[in-house]
């Protein structure tokens, strides 16, 4: 067996060090990529970290000002003045330099994720907790080393209009499935031009609205276009789920299929569906007790970066990370923050369905922004807020779905239909005489 690779290397530490002294222009292409909290000794961190303030505060690095600096302070107990002479003798050109750093960077790297096994091994052999929090908690450990190690990350505005250009080019041509994930409903593409990568989408409504029935309809629209979903379900199973996708395929009443009245037609209905649905890019979690990190981490094993759409069904059953002690509007908003993090983080959409309090049928009409639970830092962390809402009584046909907010948009609200015996919803055609269910 080979020796392991060292943890450190305090040659690279030093000459990366004398390289910013001598060619301070360095500065803010080695900042991107190892940081005074890189470097294994002490006296080394304290070097790079007067390098770095004293060229944010004079634009200009030398002995005289890092040495002043590091005077301030009081770390000349750690770092002489010989030593930055030390390290300024130290001949080392530009190219050489980023070599360094990059050693520097892949060592530090190695010594935290070794510290994040340790502690995984540590929480491992504790006898309280789940093992399915035990392996979140590891998994956003490890994840979290993982994202130290994209360095480079800030880019000049020029780079970012060159990327707006090209995506508005995109729309301009009609590729708008570069932008977002479909709906299939016309009038909702078209005001939120499709569900957004790296937004939270918030579907707000009073129980019994259908707002399962609109996610799960989403949902499939976005698997028949290719788009590979994640449905955490905490509410119902997944067979209870794949029976509503057949009647919907199917075109079979939700109440025969459950009751188990099916005639000779519509069995065969339910199986060409299910042929059809086979090789569809849905992934149900079904788990009643769920945390926003094995969502996360469901996610993350299926959808690919910018590709991809999340469903949590719904948002105020997910259990917080918050201690007890935290009020239900903190634990709600920590739940939400960490949703649009994913969001962000995996550039997908997240729909996460949400309850609108009681409020909203005391007063009557229609719901607004304060109706939702905890509607503060819902409506703060949303990119987009939608709200299911009939005029009458739960069960009828006609359905406003309202755009209550859009960050990037105007508000507005399509009329839809729904249909009871299917559990699916299409859009409202005023022109039309309604269908007699």
């Amino acid at each position: 067996m080979s020796d392991p690779t060292p943890l450190f290397n305090l040659q690279a530490e030093r000459h990366l060090l004398g390289g910013l002294l001598r060619a301070p222009h360095l500065v803010p292409q080695v900042r991107d990529v190892a940081g005074p909290d890189d470097f294994y000794w002490s006296a080394n961190r304290a070097v790079c970290s007067a390098i770095y303030e004293t060229h944010d505060r004079h634009g200009a690095v030398d002995l005289v000002l890092v040495a002043e600096c590091i005077h301030q302070r009081k770390q000349t107990a750690d770092v002489s003045y010989s030593y930055l002479a030390e390290l300024y003798e130290l001949e080392i050109n530009g190219s050489a330099c980023m070599r360094h750093a990059a050693v520097v960077r892949d060592r530090s790297l190695q010594r935290r994720l070794l510290r994040s096994a340790t502690d995984v091994c540590s929480w491992a052999q504790e006898e309280s907790g789940s093992v399915e929090h035990l392996l979140a908690r590891a998994e956003a450990e490890i994840l979290g080393v993982s994202r130290l190690g994209r360095s480079g990350e800030s880019v000049p505005l020029s780079e970012a209009l060159h990327e707006a250009l090209e995506r508005i080019d995109a729309r301009r041509r009609g590729k708008r499935d570069l932008d977002g994930v479909p709906t299939r409903i016309e009038a909702l593409d078209h005001q939120l031009g499709r569900l957004g990568n790296g937004e939270l989408i918030l579907l707000a409504a009073r129980p019994s609205c259908g707002k399962t029935a609109l996610a799960l309809q989403l949902a499939l629209s976005a698997a028949d276009a290719g788009v590979p979903v994640c449905f955490a379900s905490l509410e119902q199973s997944r067979a209870e789920l794949a029976e509503r996708v057949l009647s919907a395929r199917g075109g079979v009443d939700s109440w025969r299929l459950r009751q188990g009245f099916l005639s000779g037609d519509e069995g065969q209905r339910l199986t060409e569906a299910a042929a059809r649905l086979y090789r569809c890019p849905l992934f149900i979690d079904h788990a009643p007790s769920q945390t926003v990190l094995r969502v996360a981490g469901n996610a993350r094993r299926v959808l690919q970066a910018g590709r991809g759409l999340v469903v949590v069904d719904y948002l105020q059953l997910i259990e917080p990370e918050l201690p007890g002690r935290a009020s239900t509007d903190e634990r709600l908003g920590d739940v939400s923050r960490r949703l649009k993090i994913l969001a962000r983080e995996l550039q997908v959409p997240v729909l996460a369905l949400a309850q609108l309090n009681r409020d909203v049928e005391r007063r009557g009409g229609r719901p607004r922004l304060s109706d939702l639970r905890g509607s503060g830092t819902l409506e703060q962390d949303a990119d987009v807020v939608l709200f299911l809402h009939r005029e009458d009584e739960p069960g009828a046909r006609r359905v406003e779905l309202i755009i209550a907010k859009q960050r990037n948009g105007p508000l507005g609200s399509v009329p839809l239909a729904y249909h009871g015996p299917t559990l699916t919803f299409r859009e409202e055609q005023p022109d039309l005489p309604e269908v007699v269910e």
